[in-house]
This record gives structure tokens, C-alpha cells and sequence, in this order.
């Protein structure tokens, strides 16, 4: 019993109050014994004055005293001591929270961003516990783009008759808020910026985005400006622990032994060095590396096996290429980092990796996604614990406009379509850059209507220009502007005429979504295609679309004529069947009679079929909802259309009309030696007229045979393209611009005669290239020396 603490006579009281809270650096340093400057922890054999051992720090050597209490090992429990960062670092187990905070308030002024006459914000300040209401008060927040109460409302306005307060100042600063994010332990600040107009250009603001790196001391000014009236709104107590205490400024030095001793060591080195190299005058990238490598050292500490919720590293490869594993690196002195060295760390949040699912038969198969550690997800990819194999490799998409959203495309880009007020006002919420200026309307009297197109030209970049045609575009349509809009043309990021569908915003090359990617960038292309969903979506929304039974009706005057059609193509068959019997059929080149009575019948009966569609296709008005989609390219073709209203027509299997099966019939319910069309598998119904027994058998055959084909020859098509790619796999495009083999041998001497990747070539209509030489001189030729000449 240590003797120097006799008893007292103080009465007892119980502890009602636990109070937590954060050490601030003033307190680490009031607490602390000394300051620690050297990473060395003996001199001479006895421990270093200043060093991770001194002497003031505690004992661990029975013969030796502490300098502090005078104690000896057994009652002296050790003091701290503090390391003064040569830069704030960010405090790992603290990252969430700062970013919370820093969402919460200005960048600029620090002032909260929620307004305190907001419902959100007066909900927030009714919750008691502190955590909730910073939870809710970043709710309030999250949407605020811009700190409110600028030069505008810096005055208090009041009403002139009366002395009623009518707006409060908030007096905030008024400047533009960035979207703050986590990656790894970096923090990224991304700015949007409005580029002014230009005096000399007609060409309206660019929206452009800015990304910055925050480093801890940028953060740590922002968190010391926050008031202690903002602290408590947040959830802090001023007292015990303000936002700015989660930067660490001065790390507190247990004292010895701890098992952090030897890792303390390599973080005094690297802040001597940092000291130094700002103290010599250091470019800012070095200092910056410097600072990263003072966070990387915290994860080569850890090694292979970090406790739980913390990262750890592999393996130290150094410059010369020696690869070191932490597994066996006992020596804190084989923990040592310089620049040049790679550290091979576990997986983070936020790490880029390739994930695919086999077989990757394109390349588009493999794309990159940000990951999030989680403990497991197996629901997603229908997966459990029985052998099942999934592909992800750590360290481009071919993206489009599908289904409702292309179909909304082309119902809001036609001519005839108006959007009122208040659904147009109501769209631009959701247009992520919209800075409160309502575009002018096209139409004014009598009332204000927007044109659906007026949407695209938001969304679409400036810098794009693009002209291509509509899928039903007809030959026949010529001029600047086609009689059935289906001319797109695309100016300085106008959408002037024509009306969307797949071929112009789906998958393919030279498609809107290729030529942003191309032109503006992939950001530019990935919020292109948000926008338009969100914006077309929400418009689709109010104006509703849906499919019933009357859209595949087609009226009696198109049955009729669909109805004569069949029938003269069976009068039709039945002549060919009896020039057949007589052998009067003459046999085409290269095919016996046989051949050519078969090929003849399929010829006339697939014409009755695709003549019977086309009159059921033009017969579909165009607010026909089925054509709609069709001509969209969302989904569904106009063979659909014809198999549902006209006829599903001729059944094949291996490309002939249904063989006969036994003694000279395809079923029982004919007749022997029957080649009419409908024992050999002409379905003439619709599927809206419904087939019979016999043709949904036939159908059925077809549809069986196509089932079996993918079963059957994926393993072919698979193996043939095996084969193929490891026949082609060691041919490369050398550096000479030829095409070579592992061996040296040409195979081009020039990639595909030309030289171009395929994959950045954009396909350009050049109306000379098709010119007579007559027409081409008459349009570009000028004779200036010529005295006769005389342009026309």
C-alpha cells in the first residue's frame, strides 16, 4: 500500500455525472510533461533526454526514478508527453464527423447554412440529444448550394408603416458552396463555377466544375472560425469539445513501454523531416508528399492484420524493386518510407476496381466501380456459398437512353408537343445547374407554352453541334427542315429541329451520348444522361403513357385488305403446288424442282406477310401508343406489330417450312402428301385473333428450335471466337505504325490502311464526296483570272 496517501476523513460522494469530451490541443499540451523531439528512445545506453524514453515520461528501469513524481516503477502510472505536427492531420476515427460538420456550415464564413426560420432547422432545435440533431440539422443543409444573406439582406428591412421586424439577417457571406466528399483519407471539395459572359460571344454561361484537395490545416480554419453559439446548435459542447479539437495539431506521447512506441518513432522522423523541408523553403508538392507519407506511415504500422475498422498494408516495395512483407518485418526500423517507395495497402472506400461476370465476350463486360467495404452482399448477383465464382479486378462504358426515358424522348420532341407552366417549372427542379432564370417561353399568346425540345437545349453542352436523322426517316424528305421533323439538327447545344429516338440517343456510334463523351468529356456525358433522365422522366410522369388491347386493333377497312392479301397468296401456292404435281415448274440455277417449288412458296408467302404488316402499320395513327414505342426504339419492332394485328406468318425450322413428319403429313389433321400452306406451318392468324391447335403447334416448333440454339451453339460460337482470339492475341500495333506478331512478321504496314482507332472515329456526312466532276466545278470552281468569268 503506497504509504504517501494516508487516509481521509472527506465523506464519499457518488458519481452522478460522466462527462466525455475531446482533448483539446491547449489541454494535451497542459497535461504533457514534455515536449518529444527525438524519435531516438536511448543515448549511450541510457534514455534520451527528449526522446520516446525519457526518464519524465515514467520508469521502466527499477534502479531509475521518474523525474516527475520521484516514484519508482511499481507506483509511478506514467505520464504523457506531446508531439507538436508540423501540419494538422486528420484524425482517423474522426473523418465522418468532420465531414458532417463541414457540410453543415459556410466554407467561407463558417456560419450554418440552414436558416433558423426553416421547419427542418426548428425541428433540429426541439431534439435534445446531440447526435440526432446534427444528423437533422445535415438534413436541413445537405441541398443548400449557396451561404444565404449576403450584401442583399445584410440591412434589416422593416415594414415603412409599421415597426414589425419583416426579414432577419442571417449575415452570411453569400458565397458558393462546394459538394464535400471522403476518399480514402483525403477530403475533395468539388466547386461548381459559373463562367461569366463573354462581350464578344453570343454563347450563354458554361457551367464548369473545379476540384480541390483539403488538406487538414484548410479544414481546420474553417472549423475555428464556428462560433460557440453554432457549436451548440450543432450538437457540441464549446467547453468539451469543439469540431476544430478533431484536427490533431499535437499528438499526445504515452509514456513508455506502449506498443505504439516504436511506431511513434517513424512519426517523429517523418514530421523532423517536414519540419525541415518547410523550414528550407520546400516547393508545396513536396511538402504535400511529405504530409501524405506522415498518413501512410499509419497504415504499413497496422501491417497485414489491422484491428477491426482499420486499414492495414501488404507489402513495401522499395525503389530498387525489393519487395518487403510486413508479415515478417519485426524491426520498426523495416517500417521506414521515402519517397519512391510503393506501399500496397488493403482496399479502401472509394477504391476503383474492374468487376465482371463471365464470360466477358466484349469489353464493355468489365466496368469500374467505386467500392464500399461491406461485410458481405450476395442478394445483388443472386449468389450464395456453394462454389459460386464472381470476378473483380482492383486497378468504359458504352452507356445510352432505354425504355421509358427514350420513349419520353421522343413524345417531348415532337413538333406538336407543348408543356405548360407549371409542369415546365416544376422540370427545371429537377436540372441540377438551374440558377433561377426561367428560359423564355416559344410560344407567348395565349398563354405561355414551352416546346418539348426547350428541355434538351438545358441539358445539352454548348459545344455540341450534330445532325443526323430520325429511324423513319424517308429518302424522299429533303431540305433544311423535313415535312416529318425527322431531321435532328443540333447547334451550339440547341436542339433547332427533328425529333429524338434510339438512333439518335441510344448505343451507337456517333449517337449524342458518343459525341458528348467525345467532345465535352465523360462528366459531360454521364450528366447528360442523368439530366435526361430525370428531367424527361418527371415529364412522362404528368403526362402519362400506357399500352391497352384498342392499340393493336386495326379498323375493318385494313382486315379487309389484310384478309385478300392471305388470300391470294394461298391462290398463289396453290398454282405453284399444281405446276409442281404436273413438273411444269422450271428449276432454278443450282436447285432441283424441289428446291425451287420451296423456295418460290416461301418467297410468296413471307411477301403476303410483310404486305399485310405494312397495311397494318399504316393503318396505327400516329398517337397510336404501340407505334410510339416502336418508332422510339424502346422497345418492340414493327414485326411485333404485324405478328399481333395482321398475321404471325410462316414458321421455319433450319430455314425450311415444317418437314413432313410421318407417312407424308406434319400432323394427323391433314392430308397425305398436303404441301398447302397450312400443313407446312403458315400461322394466317394474329396473335389478337388467336392461333389454332395445328398452328400453335408449328408455332411452338419454331420457338423450340430457337431455344435449343442457345443451348447448343454458344459452346460453338464460344470456342470458334476461342480459337480465334488466341490465333490473333500476340498481333499489336508497334510503335512504327505496322502490325506485327510475337516474331517480327508484318501483317499490316499500316493498322487497318489507314492508321485510325476505330474507337475515336466519328462518321461525318460530306455531300462533294459524291459530286460528278461537272456539278462539283459548277459549285467550287472560281476561274478569278478568267475575264469572261461570271459566277452564278
Amino acid at each position: 500500500m503506497d504509504t504517501r496517501f494516508p487516509f481521509s476523513p472527506a465523506e464519499v460522494s457518488k458519481v452522478r455525472v460522466v462527462q466525455f469530451g475531446i482533448l483539446s490541443p491547449d489541454e494535451i499540451r497542459q497535461m504533457s510533461v514534455i515536449h518529444v523531439e527525438h524519435s531516438e528512445t536511448t543515448e549511450k545506453g541510457k534514455p534520451k533526454v527528449g526522446g520516446l524514453s525519457d526518464t519524465r515520461l515514467g520508469t521502466i528501469d527499477r534502479k531509475v526514478k521518474c523525474e516527475t513524481c520521484m516514484a519508482n516503477m511499481a507506483e509511478c502510472p506514467g505520464h504523457f508527453g506531446h508531439l507538436e505536427l508540423a501540419k494538422p492531420m486528420y484524425h482517423v476515427g474522426f473523418m465522418k464527423t468532420v465531414l458532417s460538420i463541414m457540410r453543415c456550415v459556410c466554407f467561407n464564413c463558417s456560419k450554418i447554412l440552414a436558416d433558423e426560420d426553416e421547419h427542418k432547422f426548428k425541428q433540429a432545435m426541439r431534439i435534445k440529444n446531440p447526435k440526432n440533431r446534427l444528423k437533422k440539422i445535415l438534413d436541413a443543409c445537405k441541398n443548400k448550394t449557396k451561404c444565404e444573406g449576403g450584401d442583399e439582406i445584410d440591412d434589416v428591412q422593416t415594414q415603412q408603416d409599421t415597426d414589425e421586424l419583416v426579414k432577419k439577417s442571417r449575415g452570411g457571406c453569400g458565397a458558393t458552396q462546394p459538394k464535400i466528399t471522403i476518399e480514402g483519407m483525403k477530403m475533395i471539395a468539388e466547386f461548381k463555377v459559373t463562367k461569366k459572359k463573354s462581350d464578344e460571344t453570343d454563347q450563354l454561361p458554361e457551367p464548369s466544375e473545379r476540384k480541390q484537395t483539403l488538406g487538414a490545416d484548410r479544414v481546420l480554419s474553417v472549423l475555428k472560425r464556428i462560433s460557440d453559439a453554432d457549436c451548440q446548435l450543432v450538437g457540441f459542447n464549446p467547453k468539451y469539445a469543439r469540431p476544430d479539437w478533431m484536427i490533431l495539431e499535437v499528438l499526445p506521447i504515452p509514456p513508455p513501454p506502449d506498443d505504439l512506441t516504436h511506431q511513434l518513432a517513424m512519426i517523429i522522423r517523418h514530421n523532423e523531416n517536414l519540419k525541415r523541408r518547410e523550414k528550407n523553403g520546400a516547393p508545396a508538392h513536396i511538402i504535400s508528399e511529405f504530409t501524405q507519407l506522415l498518413q501512410l506511415k499509419e497504415l504499413v504500422d497496422y501491417g497485414p492484420h489491422p484491428p477491426p475498422g482499420k486499414t492495414g498494408a501488404k507489402y513495401i516495395i522499395r525503389d530498387d524493386g525489393q519487395r518487403l512483407d510486413l508479415r515478417y518485418l519485426e524491426k520498426s526500423s523495416d517500417h521506414h518510407l521515402e519517397l519512391g517507395y510503393k506501399v500496397e495497402r488493403h482496399l479502401i472506400d472509394g477504391d476503383f476496381v474492374l468487376f465482371n461476370r463471365q464470360p466477358s465476350l466484349h469489353k464493355m463486360s468489365i466496368m469500374g466501380h467505386r467500392i464500399r467495404i461491406m461485410p458481405y452482399s450476395t442478394s445483388p448477383y443472386n449468389a450464395d456459398f456453394d462454389g459460386d465464382e464472381m470476378n473483380m479486378h482492383a486497378n468504359r462504358p458504352v452507356m445510352g437512353i432505354v425504355q421509358d426515358t427514350l420513349l419520353g424522348c421522343r413524345k417531348i420532341t415532337k413538333r406538336d408537343t407543348f408543356i405548360e407552366k407549371d409542369v415546365f417549372m416544376n422540370t427545371l427542379m429537377w436540372w441540377q445547374d438551374f440558377d433561377g432564370k426561367v428560359p423564355a417561353p416559344a410560344i407567348l399568346k395565349p398563354r405561355p407554352l414551352w416546346p418539348g425540345k426547350q428541355v434538351f437545349n438545358l441539358i445539352i453542352p454548348k459545344q455540341i453541334n450534330l445532325f443526323r436523322y430520325s429511324a423513319w426517316h424517308s429518302d424522299a424528305e429533303t431540305g433544311y427542315i423535313t415535312p416529318g421533323d425527322t431531321q435532328v439538327r443540333i447547334e451550339r447545344g440547341e436542339l433547332l429541329a427533328g425529333t429524338l429516338c434510339k438512333k439518335t440517343l441510344g448505343t451507337g456510334n456517333g449517337s449524342l451520348v458518343h459525341v458528348i463523351w467525345e467532345e465535352v468529356g465523360p462528366d459531360a456525358a454521364r450528366k447528360f444522361l442523368g439530366h435526361t433522365q430525370w428531367l424527361v422522366n418527371y415529364w412522362l410522369l404528368q403526362n402519362g403513357f400506357t399500352i391497352g388491347i384498342g392499340d393493336i386493333i386495326a379498323d375493318s377497312q385494313t382486315m379487309e385488305k389484310i384478309n385478300e392479301t392471305i388470300s391470294s397468296a394461298k391462290t398463289a401456292v396453290k398454282d405453284l403446288i399444281r405446276q409442281f404435281q404436273e413438273k411444269k415448274l422450271d428449276p432454278e440455277p443450282g436447285r432441283t424442282m424441289t428446291e425451287t417449288f420451296e423456295n418460290r412458296v416461301n418467297q410468296v408467302l413471307n411477301k403476303a406477310c410483310d404486305d399485310a404488316g405494312s397495311s397494318a402499320q399504316k393503318s396505327l395513327a400516329e398517337t397510336n401508343n404501340l407505334k410510339a414505342m416502336v418508332t422510339a426504339g424502346s422497345k418492340g419492332s414493327f414485326i411485333n406489330i404485324s405478328q399481333m394485328t395482321a398475321c404471325v406468318g410462316q414458321q421455319n425450322v433450319e430455314g425450311k417450312r415444317i418437314p413432313f413428319g410421318f407417312d407424308g403429313r406434319t400432323l394427323p389433321h391433314f392430308t397425305k402428301d398436303d404441301y398447302g400452306p397450312e400443313s407446312r406451318g403458315f400461322v394466317e392468324n394474329s396473335y389478337l385473333r388467336g392461333l389454332t391447335p395445328q398452328e400453335f403447334f408449328f408455332h411452338a416448333m419454331g420457338g423450340r428450335e430457337g431455344l435449343i440454339d442457345t443451348a447448343v451453339k454458344t459452346s460453338e460460337t464460344g470456342y470458334i471466337q476461342r480459337r480465334l482470339v488466341k490465333a490473333l492475341e500476340d498481333i499489336m500495333v508497334k510503335y512504327d505504325g505496322t502490325v506485327r506478331n510475337s516474331l517480327g512478321d508484318v501483317i499490316q504496314f499500316l493498322y487497318g490502311e489507314d492508321g485510325m482507332d476505330a474507337v475515336w472515329i466519328e462518321s461525318q456526312k460530306l455531300d462533294s464526296l459524291k459530286m460528278k466532276k461537272a456539278e462539283f466545278d459548277r459549285t467550287f470552281k472560281y476561274e478569278i483570272d478568267d475575264e469572261n468569268w461570271n459566277p452564278t
